[in-house]
């Protein structure tokens, strides 16, 4: 997942973003955007507006994060008002209180929609442009349980990226990795399975995974059906605590469209777990259509576009 960085208003804050896309951890995937400004010298009346038209007119379909200083932070809040379902998580450094009017303050409210594990503020104590005390009087107006993270600076510089770091990858250190430890616990081999479903998308913060599908080779499925009860409603499956097999009659066993061993087969290992290709997994969601399935292919559709 792309991580954006919003910079400050002036041309010093160029130093600032690139420094800080350089430290961040190789885990985070982040791109700077440079304003236009900085080119021309001069900024035209609506460049917040035309910037945020451009952030959201590239990465439509995609989830990002977003990483901002200063200016910045009214450049994210304008995103969210155009395509709040675009963000994943987003930093706000050295909100520039007394920079902004007060219809400019009036924009943050939008804040309040996003969920509060998706947000972290810092602002260091003494920033010139907007003290700790008053951001965080400020945002409480908006909503008394945001956190503000204070930092011993008295300026407006905000060279903090492992904290940046830590937030950012710790969704994929969350739900997946908790759910991977699960499916270590079966004792399945890499070249017996493949992660399908969800996973490949989760794997790559695409999205949230709520739990795990596997499909797996036939002589596996004959092992462990023995070891666990095989649950036949629409289709077949073994259930083992968030894991579920995949059996006869699932979707995503249908030989018609890839067989299971070719899917194991050429599973891609990510972290050390085998996860069904995105170009096959697309093409059982493009089979099942559902609207969910079809959010996925734009998602899949969107990810191989950038990464190709």
């Amino acid at each position: 997942m792309k991580t954006l960085i919003l910079p400050g208003f002036s041309i010093k804050n160029k130093d600032w973003a690139e420094h800080i896309s350089k430290e961040l951890s190789p885990d985070v995937d982040s791109e700077v955007i440079y304003w236009d400004h900085w080119k021309t010298g001069v900024a035209t009346k609506n460049w917040i507006e035309k910037t945020a038209d451009g952030v959201s007119e590239k990465y439509k379909n995609q989830k990002i994060n977003i990483l901002a200083k200063s200016i910045g932070t009214y450049v994210t809040i304008k995103l969210l008002e155009k395509e709040s379902s675009l963000t994943n998580k987003i930093i706000l450094n050295g909100i520039p209180l007394e920079d902004l009017s007060s219809e400019d303050c009036e924009h943050y409210s939008i804040l309040k929609s996003i969920p509060k594990n998706k947000m972290l503020f810092i602002q260091n104590e003494n920033d010139n442009h907007g003290s700790y005390k008053n951001v965080c009087d400020f945002l409480h107006k908006i909503d008394n349980e945001i956190s503000v993270i204070s930092m011993h600076r008295n300026d407006h510089e905000y060279p903090y990226p492992n904290t940046f770091s830590e937030f950012l990858i710790e969704e994929k250190q969350g739900v997946l990795t908790n759910l991977l430890k699960e499916l270590d616990q079966i004792g399945l081999l890499v070249g017996e399975y493949a992660i399908t479903g969800s996973g490949p998308l989760a794997v790559r913060n695409l999205r949230e995974p709520h739990d795990l599908d596997i499909i797996v080779l036939p002589s596996v499925w004959d092992r462990y059906k023995v070891k666990y009860p095989v649950i036949s409603e629409r289709f077949e499956t073994i259930q083992i605590g968030n894991v579920t097999i995949l059996g006869e009659g699932s979707h995503f066993t249908n030989p018609n469209i890839c067989p299971v061993e070719t899917q194991v087969k050429e599973a891609e290992i990510l972290d050390g777990h085998p996860y069904v290709q995105l170009s096959t997994l697309k093409l059982f969601k493009k089979a099942l259509g559902r609207e969910k399935d079809l959010n996925d292919i734009k998602l899949i559709e969107a990810y191989l576009q950038e990464n190709r």
